[in-house]
């Protein structure tokens, strides 16, 4: 997997959309050391040159399962030391957050470079 720039394996990648002035449908890429966001839409002109965030999970400081108009449990707050970044509309919420989550930990616990569990682990995570 080699986009913008990060090469690293995608554990795992999960539709929902990144909201800002309004909402953009993509992809977000967990890997086990980032989380890349994809649209191909953008805030300015809607079409065009598409969005692109890369967060690095050493920059993550919290994680926290949102809601979306105070009513859909489908979202997720990502706090680094300047930035939040809201995504929503996730089909699969739980399952992202507990995998982004544990990429944290595991990144964490081992650092940069070394052997987890989390490929292992994902497979026991509920379909």
């Amino acid at each position: 997997f080699n986009i913008f720039g990060v090469v690293d394996q995608v554990i795992e990648s999960y539709s929902c959309a990144f909201s800002c002035r309004i909402l953009l449908h993509g992809r977000l890429y967990v890997t086990k050391s980032t989380l890349c966001f994809h649209s191909s839409f953008n805030n300015s002109t809607l079409f065009g040159s598409g969005t692109k965030i890369v967060i690095p999970v050493r920059e993550i400081t919290q994680i926290e399962k949102r809601y979306n108009a105070l009513i859909f449990d489908n979202s997720i707050s990502i706090k680094t030391q300047d930035t939040e970044f809201f995504f929503t509309s996730f089909i699969y919420r739980n399952r992202a957050f507990d995998l982004i989550q544990k990429t944290i930990n595991e990144f964490q616990a081992n650092g940069p470079g070394n052997e987890t569990s989390i490929e292992k682990s994902k497979s026991m995570l509920p379909k």
